[in-house]
């Protein structure tokens, strides 16, 4: 279990962001292009010992933001799914691979409402279309 545990706080450090912005410019930030990447783990919860659940999942993204209120983004993530089903009388293993890609509006609320753009944390609304296979 501690090594389970240790697997997942790795696996929550591994996932950041890459953005690309230019300075301040008169005042006012210009727009920007940045590269998101995500990786981790998941598992379902079932019956079954979370060890057998573990499943790799990864993530790409690609965007834009035209103001610094408004952007969007594509985004691809998917790897690998499974699980499992134990019972006294039989255990089912079930896993299969997939791919989701989405095309998200991005609004940033943070600068929404003020204009201090330099601040660690921005709450931004995602919204968009998404295809799962």
């Amino acid at each position: 279990m501690k090594k389970t545990l240790i697997l997942a706080a790795m696996t929550l450090l591994m996932s950041g962001t890459l953005m690309a912005q230019d300075s301040k410019k008169q005042g006012k930030i210009k727009s920007y292009h940045y590269v998101e990447a995500q990786g981790g783990l998941d598992w379902t919860t079932t019956n079954a010992n979370i060890t057998k659940l573990l499943m790799p999942q990864g993530a790409l993204s690609f965007g834009h933001y035209f103001t610094p209120v408004v952007g969007a983004r594509l985004h691809v993530s998917g790897l690998q799914a499974k699980s499992r089903f134990e019972s006294a009388y039989y255990n089912l293993d079930y896993k299969w691979n997939y791919l989701t890609t989405d095309a998200d509006l991005l609004v940033n609320i943070s600068n929404l409402f003020s204009k201090n753009y330099a601040r660690p944390l921005n709450l931004i609304f995602v919204g968009g279309l998404g295809l799962n296979y």
